[in-house]
């Protein structure tokens, strides 16, 4: 694959990413029952590829959902995943 090839299919995987966190914390404030000018605190965890999106999209996840404060926990969020499951 040619380098701005691949530069452009890791852009497009970070914006999806954000849209992906986007909808799913828009998705969990409607469930808390959260006024839409409410300010959260987002903690998170998540694999590498997934919190480089987050810090690359900060300003527009913040924009959409409107974080404060943005903290990446220890740990890939599988563990969480699997107990959901």
């Amino acid at each position: 694959m040619l380098p701005e090839a691949d530069l452009e299919m890791k852009v497009a995987e970070r914006e999806g990413f954000a849209r992906e966190i986007v909808s799913k914390v828009q998705t969990r404030r409607k469930n808390a029952g959260l006024e839409l000018t409410d300010r959260i605190i987002l903690e998170y965890q998540a694999r590498e590829e997934v919190a480089v999106a987050m810090e690359v999209f900060t300003g527009h996840i913040n924009e959409k959902v409107l974080v404060d404060k943005f903290e990446r926990l220890e740990g890939t969020g599988e563990e969480l995943e699997q107990k959901q499951n």
